[in-house]
């Protein structure tokens, strides 16, 4: 959850028109008597501010003013609930974000930001839905054409999910994720040196990642030319790892074809 939500703090506050230039830290001693819209604008800025720093409980105060003295701020309302969200309130972030898109059905950051609350509960299909409004206005959005190609494989939807993540990577070509999800389904598609080859690059983007390690091996055994040799530098490098089979079993090439094509699959059907 935490990866996920910090994801989409970032990716929100990155939208044209969320965030905000550099202010001097808000006191945290106490907030603002928030009176008419003018001082609810103020407040909303200060949320923002400090969502951006990760202070999110004292965020939340303000968002609270802000409403309080603007029942129909979309923008706190918004991030309000992008707020609940990275505090692990999952529905309260999805009221908040219902109430913006009410007021303004084509508000981007409420779209977004709601599709990765979906998407975060396991809803693939509603996630899919407000990710495809979104990118109507964000034609060019990298992290949302990823997480609706996941949504996609997650329904067993394989040539969407080819589809976005071949236009996530478009757009922002230095990243490893999408050449992953690209690559898991190229693999249940059978397109097994199309599989292998998403996975060689998503691993050599992020040689320390130890699930594209797991997902290089599992392309070289669908390929019928296994090859362990990528996995085992890995977790010899490391003490840390994520890979979730003991060492030994690794470095004596004990790790079977099936455990690792599992891997592959719950690392993008699992909720997080």
């Amino acid at each position: 959850m935490k990866y996920l939500a910090t994801f989409c703090l970032a990716a929100a506050l990155a939208l044209p028109g969320s965030a905000l230039p550099p202010q001097p830290s808000p006191s945290p001693a106490s907030t603002p008597k928030v009176k008419n819209p003018q001082d609810a604008r103020k407040a909303y800025e200060t949320g923002a501010q400090l969502l951006q720093k990760k202070r999110f409980k004292e965020a939340l105060t303000y968002f609270n003013d802000a409403i309080e003295a603007q029942p129909g701020f979309v923008k706190a309302h918004a991030l309000r609930g992008v707020c609940y969200f990275v505090m692990d309130d999952a529905p309260k972030a999805l009221t908040e974000l219902d109430t913006a898109l009410e007021l303004d059905p084509e508000n981007g950051l409420s779209q977004w930001a709601r599709g990765q609350v979906y998407f975060y509960l396991g809803d693939s299909k509603q996630a899919i839905k407000d990710y495809d409004r979104f990118l109507k206005t964000q034609p060019e959005n990298s992290h949302a054409y990823f997480y609706r190609a996941v949504a996609h494989y997650r329904l067993g939807e394989l040539a969407p999910c080819v589809t976005d993540a071949s236009k996530s990577i478009e757009f922002a070509p230095e990243t490893a994720d999408a050449f992953a999800i690209r690559g898991a389904a190229y693999l249940r598609e059978n397109h097994t040196q199309s599989a292998l080859n998403d996975f060689k690059t998503a691993a050599t983007k992020q040689p320390d990642n130890g699930l594209y390690q797991a997902l290089q091996y599992v392309g070289t055994i669908a390929a019928g030319k296994p090859d362990v040799g990528p996995l085992t530098t890995y977790v010899r490098s490391t003490t840390n790892h994520d890979w979730p089979y003991p060492v030994a079993q690794v470095l004596t090439n004990s790790i079977t074809p099936e455990q690792c094509l599992k891997l592959a699959d719950s690392s993008f059907t699992r909720k997080v």
